[in-house]
């Protein structure tokens, strides 16, 4: 990730996989919501947790739903790369004297995922002609579409994972799960002025107890050492139904993420969307001789 203000310092987030973040201010850091389920810094009250948890008894074993929480994340995966849908970012800048911010602007474009990475296309800011996401000023981001569910996969798979509680997520229930890296196993790492310096971060995942599909991926970095002048990063994706060649599938919806600064009340975050999916789709064509 490159955090770019071309007034300040110039930053790198470096990660071992394709998904990019580019943050030149950012937003408040996370707020626990209850005792134990953190927030991934929603700026709107629709993503954050709520504290009166449904009861627990009438809910299924947390550890058999963990396994048809991985097959389901691992099944969303495979449908979202036969796909090609539009991603709207609508950027936001604020301050704590102006918490509800402005809105910067809106980049459009079309995404895939291919080759274990993002792939954008017919890229628009504001309707006009953009060359790539990267070449903006400012916040901007890649990589929620289809990278953070490949890496929470493999975290799932490979991890260590806590349950955390039951708890409910816009009025639906959802089982809460958390696993934790600590800056000597973290894939997240940020340069600055050449030096590099690793961000310890929690991921939590919310599925339904009925169906074991994902409802949201959190990750929540809190202590970002002080040199990187950042204080706090949070990134989350939701899924939900979306209709495709006139069936419904389980795919990304929307997302946030935000970012703090050390002794700044500046703050930036990113509203995306997700609509339109279609499905990859190919003529053939056999000449016979």
């Amino acid at each position: 990730m490159k955090i770019n203000d071309k007034s300040t310092r110039l930053f790198t987030w470096r990660r071992s996989s394709a998904a990019i973040f580019c943050i030149s201010l950012g937003l408040c850091a996370a707020q626990e919501s209850s005792a134990r389920v953190l927030s991934a810094g929603y700026p709107a009250a629709s993503g954050q947790a709520n504290s009166a948890a449904p009861n627990s008894g009438t809910m299924p074993s947390p550890a058999a739903l963990l396994d048809r929480v991985r097959v389901s994340a691992e099944r969303v995966f495979a449908d979202l790369t036969n796909f090609v849908c539009g991603e709207q970012i609508e950027r936001f800048r604020g301050s704590a004297h102006n918490p509800s911010g402005h809105r910067v602007d809106v980049i459009s474009s079309q995404v895939s995922y291919v080759s274990n990475s993002e792939h954008y296309s017919d890229i628009f800011q504001n309707k006009k002609p953009l060359r790539q996401i990267g070449s903006l000023s400012g916040a901007w981001s890649e990589g929620e579409y289809g990278t953070i569910l490949r890496e929470t996969i493999a975290a799932l798979r490979s991890r260590a994972i806590k349950f955390i509680a039951f708890s409910t997520l816009e009025g639906k229930t959802a089982a809460v799960y958390s696993f934790d890296y600590t800056s000597a196993d973290s894939p997240w790492d940020i340069a600055v002025s050449g030096s590099h310096y690793p961000v310890p971060f929690r991921g939590q995942v919310w599925a339904s107890p009925e169906t074991g599909n994902i409802l949201r991926i959190d990750r929540i970095a809190r202590n970002v050492p002080v040199e990187t002048g950042i204080s706090g990063v949070n990134w989350a994706v939701m899924f939900g139904p979306k209709q495709a060649d006139g069936k419904m599938f389980w795919l990304p919806s929307k997302g946030v993420y935000s970012v703090s600064y050390v002794n700044s009340d500046r703050h930036e975050w990113n509203e995306i969307a997700f609509s339109d999916y279609k499905r990859y789709s190919s003529d053939v064509v056999v000449h016979f001789r």
